[in-house]
C-alpha cells in the first residue's frame, strides 16, 4: 500500500511538470546540436607554361571538356598577368606568397635548396598556422622551394605524365584530405620548350604536341574533379585553375604579351561569380583569393589581393579544418 501511494506521488508531479512547462512560440528556435558544416578546401591546379589564347581554341574546337564543363560553373579571366621575369620558378613562389620577386627574393629558375627556405610566409605557412592540413604535388624538383619547414603535411615530386599527377592528388586527397592542395602539371611547359607554343606576332600556330598536353592535362582535370565531388566537400570546395606564364616560339621569360599573359579561372561550390570577371588578375592575387576561402586575412604588405569571386559566406560560416 506504501508503494502505491509513491507511485502515485510520482505521477502527480510528472504529469504537474510537463504542465507547468512552457511549449516552444510558433517559428521559435529549439535548442538542439548544431550540424557541423563542411570545411573550406581550396585546390590550386597550375597547367605550366599555359597560353590563354591556346586553350581557348582547344575550347572553341570542343578538345577540352572537363575545363568546358569547369566554367560552366565559375568565372575567369584570359588577361591574367605573372610576375616578371615571366620564368617558372619566380612566377610560383609569387603566386603562392603574394608578393614579387622584389620581396621574396626569388629571381633564379632552376633547383637550388641551398638557397632555401623561403624568408617571406607563403599560403601553405599561413594555412597551416590556423589548423589547416596542407598538400603539394609538383612536376619539377625546384618547386619544393615553395615547401617551407613544417608549412607542407605532404610534399610529393612527381615528373610523370598529367595522369601520374592527377593519380597521386587522388591519393592525397585520401590518405589526409587536406584542405590547401596545390598540383603543378609540367606538360605543357616541357612540350613549349621542345615543340614550340606558337607566335601570334609571326602568324605561327602552337605545336600539335603543345596542344595535345594541354588535352593531357584536361583528361587528368576529369578525373581529379571526379574525386573532388564523390567526397562530399565539393559545396565547400575552390579550385583555381591558372599558369605561371605563357610563352612563344620555343621560350618564355621576356616582357612579351605571350609570356606574360595568364589564364585563371575559379570555380567550386565556394565560388559566386560567373562569367568573364571583367576585373585585373595578378598571379599574386591567388594566394590571397585561397586564404579568403579559408577564412584567413591575407598580410597587410601582400600585393596580392583577393579576387572577388568567392561566395559572401566563403570563409566565414565554414569551420576551420582541425
Amino acid at each position: 500500500m506504501r508503494g502505491g501511494h509513491i507511485l502515485t506521488a510520482g505521477v502527480i508531479a510528472l504529469s504537474t511538470l510537463t504542465l507547468c512547462q512552457t511549449p516552444p512560440l510558433p517559428g521559435s528556435k529549439v535548442s538542439g546540436p548544431e550540424p557541423s558544416l563542411p570545411s573550406p578546401r581550396v585546390v590550386i591546379v597550375c597547367w605550366d607554361g599555359a597560353k590563354p589564347s591556346a586553350i581557348q581554341y582547344l575550347l572553341r574546337e570542343g578538345r577540352l571538356p572537363a575545363l568546358k564543363g569547369l566554367l560552366a560553373e565559375g568565372c575567369w579571366s584570359w588577361d591574367g598577368r605573372t610576375i616578371l621575369p615571366s620564368s617558372t620558378l619566380p612566377s610560383h613562389v609569387s603566386m603562392l606568397t603574394g608578393v614579387a620577386p622584389d620581396i621574396h627574393g626569388v629571381t633564379w629558375n632552376s633547383d637550388k635548396p641551398e638557397k632555401g627556405p623561403l624568408a617571406v610566409e607563403t599560403a601553405f605557412s599561413l594555412a597551416k598556422a590556423h589548423g589547416y592540413k596542407t598538400a603539394m604535388v609538383v612536376g619539377k624538383a625546384k618547386l619544393r622551394l615553395l615547401d617551407r619547414p613544417g608549412s607542407v603535411d605532404e610534399d610529393i615530386l612527381e615528373t610523370g605524365p598529367p595522369k601520374a599527377i592527377e593519380k597521386r592528388a587522388a591519393e592525397v586527397l585520401q590518405r589526409i584530405n587536406p584542405s590547401l592542395l596545390f598540383l603543378h602539371f609540367a606538360a605543357p611547359d616541357a612540350s613549349g620548350h621542345d615543340w614550340g607554343w606558337g607566335d601570334e606576332d609571326k602568324g605561327v600556330p602552337p605545336s600539335r604536341e603543345y596542344l595535345a598536353a594541354l588535352q593531357d592535362c584536361d583528361r587528368a582535370l576529369r578525373r581529379l574533379l571526379a574525386v573532388l565531388r564523390r567526397d562530399g566537400r565539393w559545396k565547400s570546395t575552390l579550385l583555381i585553375l591558372t599558369a605561371d606564364h605563357g610563352g612563344h616560339g620555343l621560350n618564355h621569360g621576356s616582357t612579351d604579351i605571350q609570356d606574360v599573359r595568364i589564364p585563371w579561372m575559379a570555380a567550386g561550390g565556394l565560388v559566386g561569380a560567373r562569367g568573364d570577371l571583367h576585373t585585373p588578375v595578378r598571379t599574386m592575387d591567388t594566394a590571397a583569393t585561397a586564404l579568403g576561402a579559408l577564412g584567413i586575412a591575407a598580410p597587410a604588405n601582400w600585393a596580392g589581393k583577393e579576387i572577388p569571386c568567392l561566395r559572401p559566406s566563403a570563409g566565414k560560416a565554414l569551420g576551420h579544418a582541425a
